[in-house]
């Protein structure tokens, strides 16, 4: 391979003389015959001194020579990728042409032009590449080798619905007509940042494919970017010059939620985008399905849509208006039986038949204490909490003096509510034995965005005292888009995940109901090293927030848990919220007050946090365990913390984040 081939003699040949030295470029000074001078520490006769003169002007001529000629050979390299970029554009222009009518002939067309750019344009570059330093010239190709690589992997993909393997596209790569010229063999990095490209494609197919009633081909579609965003994931940190794959990253990400936000879309208004069976041209032909088999597909996807609608279709299909022609349709499987004590949010209790059709739509897995949790955006929830997320993103309108605490779940919630609770209304409340976190919970005095618009639409804010205050676990890429919009502000903490993990453990067993017994730390460990936890994954979580925190430092303020802990930085918060503390405060003892109420020794003695639930259905003193760092140490065996240690450290050193994952 030439790649491999050559780079074993790549370091040499940057020694190797190319061609005679232009005496007419280099070293023009010699012909005006300027006396040599003589290092003082030598004693050097004329004849020497002349000798080594002449040795230098060719080594250094020659070595002239290999540049130039190495940077006429990068400008035809450039112009070779840049054939490749170009026609392989074409390829994918056309491949976008397809539609459930003509998939066949236009397939074989971008096929066939595909073969032409290889035939053509890849074995210029690959003439170019020959005899030469080829590492050196890496960026000048590398654009091209990856729209190559989009393009034929989206070719494959569309034929067959599989991926395009590097060493499959390689083979194409081999024959060539010419034996002495050694083959280009495409390299890991180039097909992976090639591949990171094909999702944006795959996203337009996606909605062009809904748009035209393939339901199930861009529901396949989703999942094949998912499982393409997954690997690359865990492939990231490997790369050593990963800068463009990490912008590419949040490009597939953006990708995967545009294609559920469209699935969903449709879920919820179908019939207004799905052309009627009874057309001249049914949408009949999904992922191969005959006209006939095709409306108890439907119904798999739209229960009781099909079933208002269907008598009225069938007609049209098969002539027959009976309801007999539905026996065998698939019906949405009855929702199992949940304990009335769980949270409202952990139930899974009776929703919409849109809803439940679009539950039905995204990936599943066996919950904590729910019995499922759903992917949405990348993140895990359980139905009832996610009829919540949709219903504030689509009708939340954030204010621009608006404060929205972050977290994962516990990762020091509690504490930071009661915290900026204080912090924000110390004017109204000065008097510290009259101060509501006395009475009431610190989750009752700060709305839970969320859970609070589940089973509604519509919710009440003006009230609130100015700024308001909202807590929320939901990911960056999840918040409502009236938070982006917005100049509201975001104060995110991050806690250690091995001490999440514990409490979060201890928390959703002590939600358990009884006769199903307290949930193995062995099996919800592997569930949350795989990311399949409430909000979960915690990694992606973490990150996204430490990413925008960088990005817009005036808007998202991070913490570690650790760090506030060891010293609070609640003159820094204060600040950051718009409401700093005066020297007053500061000479009257304010902050230390403040500390002191919202301590977790106070806050867990007080008789408001022993009794009694929230709303929602948890127990106050389900919120104050312990609250101490490093206490995951007493659950986690060696192996665990190891295991533990080393997903943190792949997934967010090369961030530049580091958490306090070891704790002994």
């Amino acid at each position: 391979m030439l790649l491999t081939r050559l780079a074993s003699s790549t370091v040499h040949r940057l020694f190797i003389v190319a061609s005679k030295p232009n005496p007419h470029l280099l070293h023009q000074g010699a012909a005006l015959q300027i006396p040599p001078k003589t290092a003082r520490t030598m004693s050097r006769t004329s004849e020497s001194s002349s000798s080594s003169s002449s040795s230098f002007k060719e080594a250094f001529g020659n070595y002239a020579d290999y540049l130039n000629n190495l940077n006429e050979k990068r400008e035809r390299v450039v112009k070779a990728s840049r054939d490749i970029t170009m026609n392989s554009k074409k390829v994918i222009f056309q491949v976008h042409r397809i539609s459930k009518y003509n998939r066949d002939e236009v397939l074989d067309k971008a096929e066939k032009d595909l073969a032409a750019v290889t035939k053509q344009y890849m074995v210029k570059l690959v003439k170019e590449l020959q005899g030469t330093d080829f590492w050196k010239l890496r960026r000048a190709y590398s654009p091209g080798v990856q729209e190559y690589v989009e393009a034929a992997t989206f070719c494959k993909f569309c034929r067959t619905g599989t991926l395009l393997h590097l060493d499959e596209i390689n083979a194409t790569l081999l024959p060539l007509s010419e034996p002495s010229i050694e083959p280009l063999q495409i390299n890991v990095l180039d097909y992976l940042l090639g591949l990171a490209d094909l999702t944006g494609e795959l996203m337009r197919l996606a909605i062009g494919r809904i748009s035209d009633g393939e339901l199930e081909y861009a529901k396949k579609i989703c999942q094949f970017v998912r499982d393409i965003y997954r690997e690359l994931t865990l492939i990231v940190p490997y790369i050593d010059d990963g800068s463009d794959m990490k912008i590419k990253m949040d490009t597939m990400l953006q990708s995967v939620v545009k294609i559920e936000n469209a699935c969903f879309s449709v879920h919820v208004r179908g019939s207004e985008y799905m052309p009627l069976l009874g057309s001249s041209e049914p949408s009949s032909f999904l992922l191969g399905i005959c006209p006939h088999d095709f409306l108890p597909a439907l119904q798999v996807v739209f229960p009781v849509m099909v079933l208002q609608r269907g008598r009225h279709h069938l007609l049209d299909l098969k002539g027959n208006s009976s309801w007999k022609s539905l026996k065998g349709v698939a019906t949405p499987m009855p929702r199992p039986e949940q304990s009335p004590f769980l949270p409202g949010y952990l139930q899974e209790n009776e929703s919409s038949a849109e809803f439940r059709d679009f539950i039905d739509s995204i990936p599943t897995e066996q919950g904590w204490v729910a019995n499922h949790l759903h992917q949405y955006q990348g993140f895990w929830h359980t139905s009832r909490q996610l009829q919540g997320v949709l219903a504030c993103q689509k009708h939340f309108q954030a204010h621009d003096g608006d404060i929205f605490l972050v977290t994962t779940p516990k990762s020091g919630s509690t504490w930071l509510k009661a915290l900026m609770f204080a912090l924000v209304n110390r004017v109204s409340f000065p008097d510290p034995k009259q101060h509501p976190l006395l009475t009431d919970n610190p989750h009752a005095l700060v709305p839970f965005l969320e859970m609070e618009y589940i089973g509604k639409e519509h919710l009440d804010f003006t009230n609130s005292t100015f700024p308001r205050l909202f807590s929320t676990h939901l990911p960056l890429l999840s918040l409502p888009k009236s938070v982006e919009d917005s100049d509201c502000k975001l104060v995110y903490l991050c806690r250690n995940p091995n001490d999440t993990f514990v409490s979060l453990w201890h928390f959703t067993n002590r939600m358990r109901p009884a006769d199903r017994g307290a949930g193995s730390l062995e099996e919800t460990f592997d569930k949350f090293c795989r990311g399949v936890s409430l909000y979960g994954p915690f990694w992606d979580h973490v990150l996204g927030y430490w990413k925008g925190s960088l990005e817009w430092p005036r808007r998202i303020f991070f913490l570690k848990y650790e760090d506030m802990k060891n010293e609070p930085k609640l003159r820094r918060l204060s600040e950051f919220m718009g409401c700093p503390f005066s020297l007053e405060e500061e000479r009257s003892g304010v902050l230390d007050g403040i500390l002191e109420l919202c301590s977790f020794q106070n806050l867990s003695n007080l008789e408001v946090n022993k009794i009694g639930r929230l709303p929602s259905g948890e127990e106050h003193q389900a919120f104050f365990r312990r609250g101490e760092v490093g206490d995951s140490k007493k659950y986690l065996t060696a192996e665990m913390k190891e295991k533990m240690d080393m997903i943190t450290e792949q997934k967010l050193h090369c961030y530049g984040l580091k958490l306090y994952a070891r704790t002994d």
